[in-house]
């Protein structure tokens, strides 16, 4: 199964889903650890905000720049917003999904299974806006 499932993405598209996910676990560790240290101040919906936001900025270089480099002209003006688009997106579904399980369970554990598990719903959605839309690559 899994040798027909390399087999139809093409190298390019692998090496690109390898960076993702990397890009995307290196944001995790970063989100969580801000989520914990915010989390001592504030309340687990702010400290899920500012954490988010914070972390937004390094992920967006990350993915432009080694996941979908690109030589020539790019449009920072373009790229910037629909990607702040995005991140707010899941900014919002993480923070549901914080108030949810923060209201079933306490501890800080359950605010980060509730950011988690919202980024975790909105990622492979994430790839492919990012792969076809936004760092689309001239294929040669």
């Amino acid at each position: 199964m899994l040798k027909k499932i390399k087999n139809l993405l093409s190298k390019n598209l692998r090496v690109k889903l390898y960076r993702y996910g990397a890009v995307s676990f290196l944001n995790i560790v970063v989100t969580q650890f801000l989520l914990w240290l915010f989390n001592l101040w504030l309340s687990g919906i702010y400290a899920n905000i500012v954490a988010v936001v914070l972390a937004a900025g390094p992920a967006f270089f990350l993915y432009k720049f080694w996941v979908w480099p690109k030589s020539g002209d790019y449009s920072i003006q373009k790229e910037v917003p629909i990607f702040w688009s995005m991140a707010l997106a899941g900014l919002g579904f993480s923070t549901f999904t914080v108030w949810l399980t923060t209201s079933w369970w306490d501890g800080f554990w359950a605010l980060a299974l509730g950011n988690i598990a919202g980024f975790a719903i909105v990622w492979v959605g994430r790839f492919i806006l990012l792969e076809t839309y936004l760092f689309k690559t001239q294929h040669k």
